[in-house]
């Protein structure tokens, strides 16, 4: 804009975000992949891509689509044959051993059993205990709850969001080019939530 000394308008709604996010859905819906609502690979109704509960009452995502890491899966807990998971009529055995097998060990004993076996097990984490998670650290050695990484990552950019979450409204309405005191009295002036209905956190 500063050199060109012409502007540029941004249409962005999240409706659109959504829309973009849910390609790969439209695709696969009303084929055997998403046949209807509640039914398909990545619905949880196939028994090999659910959570399942540990003997401490915590969870591990089960992710093994795939022949080779549904193989690995079955594998490893030990469970005998390997069934065609694909075919319907395997789905309540898997879905009973995968059951009683994860119910033997906690969450952590199993993390530790999976840590290094390619089949799509991975623990279900609460908020608070990812920084310490082997992955997260590997990855973001400063993640904090507080301080979540900027996404996608630029060379010349920021890694971390700014942690201050002052509104910006007169700052941003400087930068456009209003007036100072129009700026201060705009941002003074605010939406009250009594007008908008909405209050942050929501009660």
């Amino acid at each position: 804009m500063r050199r060109a000394g012409k502007g540029r308008y941004i249409d962005a709604a999240m409706v659109d975000g959504v829309l973009s996010m849910m390609g790969m859905n439209f695709v696969d819906w009303q084929t055997p992949t998403l046949p209807g609502r509640g039914h398909g690979v990545l619905t949880g109704s196939m028994p090999f891509y659910r959570c399942y509960r540990c003997s401490d009452d915590r969870y591990v995502a089960v992710g093994a689509l795939e022949t080779a890491f549904f193989e690995r899966l079955w594998t490893t807990l030990d469970l005998g044959a390997v069934p065609n998971h694909f075919d319907e009529s395997t789905w309540d055995h898997i879905e009973k051993s995968l059951t009683t097998a994860f119910e033997t060990k906690t969450m952590a004993e199993w993390t530790t059993v999976f840590a290094d076996v390619d089949a799509c097990v991975t623990p279900v984490l609460e908020p608070h205990e990812l920084a310490t998670f082997d992955q997260i650290v590997a990855r973001d050695p400063d993640f904090a709850l507080d301080s979540v990484p900027v996404v996608p990552v630029f060379s010349d950019g920021p890694t971390r969001r700014a942690t201050d979450t002052h509104v910006k409204t007169e700052e941003v309405l400087r930068r456009a080019g209003v007036a100072e005191d129009l700026a201060h009295r705009a941002a003074a002036a605010g939406i009250p939530s009594s007008v908008t209905g909405l209050s942050w956190p929501p009660l």
